[in-house]
């Protein structure tokens, strides 16, 4: 059987003004927020990456250099939304996918179990559920690429699948990480402590 190829696009755009500092490229461990939100994504089997940049978008792309990801810059970053950043990131990958994977650049404690389980779901677009609440990444047939892609409305990523009829499955799964993002500082300093605690 043909194996599957899975690209991701990862938007980093933002302006990281909660955190008063460049979110990407905090310090994470041994590695810094993206670097280890990319790893995950690798380690889940995503051979495709495309990080959005935007705000210290050539800081972001030098610390990404050698990495093996693609590198998009929004130059609108400032005054668009996470899923036009996204569709940006998309338009960059490749066309012979399966599957794409998308997700903001501030969830690094996603588990690669978590991702490998929405990608060995079937379903036009699969999010990952933890205690009833929907988080990050969603894994996204590559059929429905097109589509997306040519979607004007409103509503960003969540709005175009529900205009498009694009099927939603959820996954259980048991990954409180998928649910942390770090918009401020406050958040940064709790995932660190989850660091920690699971060396």
């Amino acid at each position: 059987m043909k194996e599957k190829i899975i690209g991701a696009v990862v938007a980093a755009a933002g302006l990281s003004s909660r955190m008063g500092a460049f979110k990407p490229l905090l310090p994470f461990g041994a590695d810094t927020v993206i670097g280890r939100c990319v790893a995950n994504l690798r380690a889940a089997g995503a051979s495709e990456l495309v990080v959005v940049t935007g705000y210290r978008g050539g800081e972001l792309a030098a610390a990404l250099e050698g990495s093996g990801v693609t590198c998009v810059h929004n130059p609108r970053y400032a005054e668009t939304q996470m899923f036009d950043s996204l569709c940006i990131g998309l338009r960059a990958l490749p066309p012979d996918l399966n599957a794409v994977l998308l997700t903001p650049g501030d969830v690094p404690l996603v588990q690669p179990e978590t991702v490998r389980a929405l990608l060995e779901t079937p379903g036009g677009f699969v999010c990952p559920v933890c205690e009833g609440r929907r988080g990050h990444p969603v894994a996204l047939e590559a059929q429905y690429l097109p589509a997306l892609l040519a979607y004007d409305g409103a509503g960003g990523l969540r709005g175009a699948v529900a205009a498009l009829g694009i099927p939603v499955t959820e996954v259980e799964v048991a990954d409180g990480g998928m649910l942390r993002d770090l918009d401020t500082p406050a958040d940064y300093a709790e995932i660190l402590k989850l660091l920690e605690q699971d060396k």
